[in-house]
C-alpha cells in the first residue's frame, strides 16, 4: 500500500491516520539487503583467486546501475568486471586453466604474468610510455574539473562585487547557496599549473626545485600554495604509492613553508582498474568541490583510467605501442 491508511467512519482528515507497513518492509529488505551482501564477502574472501579484490583499502566503489550499464561501453564494462575478479586471459591464468604451456609476459618476459602486471608493473611497458598515458588521461580529467571550479569562483566573486541586489516587497529574492568552506574558497587570484606533456616549472618565486607535482595552483595575494600529486597504480597498492609520494615531497613542502608560505600538499591515487582512491576524494572535498561535481569528477576520471587501462591491455602482445 502506497500513503498513509485511513481508519474509523470520519471524513477525510478528521481522524489521524495510521502509518502503512510501507516502511516497516523497506526496514526489513535493508535488512535482508545487508545480511546478503555479508555472505556475498565472506565468500568472496575465502576465493583465493578471484576475491583478491576484498584485500584492497580506501577505495571508492564504482556505481553500477541499470542506467550505467544501459549508457555504458559494454566492452569497458567487461574489462572491469574481469579485472577486479581476475578472470582475464591473462599468462597466468591461461597457464593455470591449462591453456598455454607458458605464463611469461610477452614484452619482457617476467614470469607469472598476472593482470596486474600487465596493467601496472611491466617494465617494458613503463618504458615504453603506456602508463604515462593512463596518468596523462586521469590527470587530463583531474585538470579539467579543477580549472573549470576555479574559474566558475572567480566569475562568482566578480558577480559578487557588482552590488547590492534589491527585491521588491512582497516579491521573493534568489535562493543563495551556502558558501563551502574549501581551501580555495579561501583565496583570490589563483594561478593554475598542470604537469601535463612534462611542461611544469615550479614557480621561482616560491621555491627553487626541479620537482614537479602534477597540480600546482597558487595565489600571491595570500601566499598560499596547492600541491597535488597524481599515482595511477594498482589497487592493490595505494597505500604503497601514497607514502611515497608523500616521501618524495617533504622537502620542497618544507622549503616553500621556510619562504613564508602556507602549503597543502595532495597525494591522490586513481586505480588502474578503474577505482579511484579515497585521497582523492578527500582531496577534492578539501579544496571545496561541492557534492555534485565532486562525484561528477570520481565518476568521468574513473572512467578515463579504465579507458586507457584497456587499450593497456589490449596492446599486451604488441611490442611497439602507439
Amino acid at each position: 500500500m502506497v500513503g498513509e491508511v485511513r481508519s474509523g467512519r470520519g471524513g477525510l482528515g478528521l481522524e489521524a491516520a495510521i502509518p502503512c507497513a510501507g516502511s516497516e518492509r523497506q526496514r526489513q529488505v535493508a535488512v535482508v539487503r545487508e545480511e546478503m551482501e555479508d555472505e556475498y564477502l565472506q565468500k568472496a574472501v575465502r576465493l583465493r583467486v578471484q576475491g583478491r579484490w576484498t584485500m584492497w583499502k580506501d577505495f571508492n566503489q564504482r556505481v553500477i546501475s541499470w542506467k550505467s550499464l544501459f549508457y555504458a561501453d559494454t566492452k569497458l564494462e567487461r574489462f572491469c568486471i574481469g579485472s577486479t575478479f581476475n578472470t582475464l586471459a591473462s599468462p597466468s591464468n591461461l597457464k593455470r586453466w591449462g591453456m598455454a604451456v607458458s605464463g611469461n609476459c610477452s614484452l619482457c618476459d617476467a614470469e607469472n604474468c598476472t593482470i596486474a602486471h600487465v596493467l601496472s608493473g611491466c617494465a617494458v611497458g613503463l618504458g615504453q610510455g603506456r602508463y604515462r598515458y593512463r596518468h596523462d588521461s586521469v590527470l587530463r580529467e583531474i585538470c579539467h574539473h579543477l580549472a573549470a571550479f576555479i574559474n566558475n569562483l572567480s566569475d562568482s566573486g566578480s558577480a559578487e562585487r557588482r552590488g547590492i541586489r534589491f527585491v521588491r516587497e512582497g516579491a521573493k529574492g534568489a535562493r543563495t547557496r551556502t558558501p563551502s568552506n574549501g581551501i580555495l574558497h579561501g583565496g583570490k587570484n589563483w594561478v593554475f599549473l598542470s604537469d601535463l606533456g612534462k611542461r611544469l616549472v615550479f614557480p621561482r618565486h616560491v621555491f627553487v626545485t626541479d620537482l614537479r607535482p602534477d597540480v600546482v595552483i597558487y595565489s600571491n595575494h595570500d601566499k598560499v600554495v596547492i600541491m597535488v600529486e597524481l599515482t595511477c597504480p594498482c589497487e592493490e597498492n595505494f597505500d604503497a604509492r601514497h607514502e611515497e609520494k608523500l616521501t618524495k615531497y617533504d622537502e620542497l613542502k618544507e622549503g616553500c613553508v621556510d619562504q613564508g608560505w602556507r602549503v597543502h600538499l595532495f597525494a591522490v591515487e586513481v586505480g588502474a582498474r578503474g577505482y579511484t582512491a579515497q585521497t582523492l576524494s578527500s582531496c577534492l572535498k578539501v579544496l571545496g568541490l561541492p557534492g555534485k561535481l565532486l562525484r561528477r569528477c570520481l565518476t568521468e576520471v574513473g572512467n578515463a583510467s579504465l579507458r586507457a587501462s584497456f587499450w593497456v591491455w589490449m596492446l599486451r602482445e604488441k611490442n611497439e605501442w602507439s
